[in-house]
């Protein structure tokens, strides 16, 4: 499976339009910002559909950074599906995102092979659509 490596974690690419980003625990504005960057570049201004696994994480990420990332990500996503460790982070994540628009679907899950089949669904809908 091909990635790519950042600063703050990895990005797998699942197919040519499914990305998988899964970060380290350590995360700054600066890492964001450069990781961010490099992400952006690397797709080339293509749009995908993301899974930010973020069940490895202890701690939340800071909300200025979780700002600047769905802002910097925004014009780049078709769909986001966020993995989360528990019910109670879904609770949380849930809240966080509910005061923040959105220019694309996103959804919360706990395992991977349903955000999976949740993105490639979205996927054939976009394209049916086309």
């Amino acid at each position: 499976m091909e990635e790519l490596q950042l600063k703050a974690g990895r990005v797998l690419i699942l197919d040519e339009q499914i990305y998988c980003f899964q970060p380290l625990e350590q995360y700054n504005l600066d890492t964001a910002a450069e990781d961010m960057e490099n992400f952006i570049k690397f797709l080339g201004g293509k749009k995908v559909y993301l899974i930010s696994d973020l069940r490895s994480i202890k701690k939340a990420i800071p909300k200025k950074i979780r700002d600047y990332l769905i802002n910097a990500l925004s014009n780049h996503l078709l769909g986001s599906a966020i993995l989360v460790k528990s019910d109670i982070s879904k609770i949380v994540v849930n809240l966080a995102l509910a005061f923040k628009q959105s220019k694309y679907p996103r959804r919360l899950f706990s395992d991977d092979q349903p955000a999976l089949e949740w993105l490639q669904k979205l996927k054939q809908k976009h394209q049916q659509e086309d």
